[in-house]
């Protein structure tokens, strides 16, 4: 019998549906190898902003990027990005995809040459998660 079940812990189920969809995956698109790739922006030891990003054969997807707000403003965004292109094109990637909401940072990215792609209205509700891409090829 089949069962349906909302889990309390994320860890297995997490496992068990990733390793079932890359391996559908490879089967379609030829086995990738994705990497992960963080980089921390530090003071007196402290994480004060960084960026986690995954690299996979072609793209560099840009999970998450922060940056402390008395930090702001200092380009240090800018040379986490430069950084993480760098690193992207280092381990192949051609591409860097990323998304962002109407209240984070949409004019920051489309500053640094990122192209929108698409926008999803009404995400979450009264904004706009706006889709981007840059191609990255040396």
């Amino acid at each position: 019998m089949v069962e349906v079940v909302v889990e309390r812990e994320l860890g297995p189920t997490k496992r068990a549906v990733g390793t079932g969809l890359r391996a559908f995956n490879d089967r379609v698109l030829g086995k990738r190898k994705r990497s992960s790739l963080a980089i921390s922006v530090r003071e007196d030891g402290r994480i004060v902003g960084g960026i986690i990003a995954y690299a996979t054969k072609d793209d560099l997807f840009v999970d998450m990027l922060w940056i402390d707000e008395q930090l702001r403003g200092q380009n240090i965004g800018t040379r986490l990005m430069t950084m993480a292109e760098s690193e992207g094109r280092r381990r192949g990637c051609t591409t860097v995809t990323l998304n962002t909401f109407d209240f984070q940072a949409p004019r920051f990215y489309a500053g640094l040459g990122f192209r929108e792609i698409g926008v999803i209205e009404d995400t979450p509700r009264g904004h706009r998660n706006h889709i981007f891409r840059k191609e990255i090829a040396s």
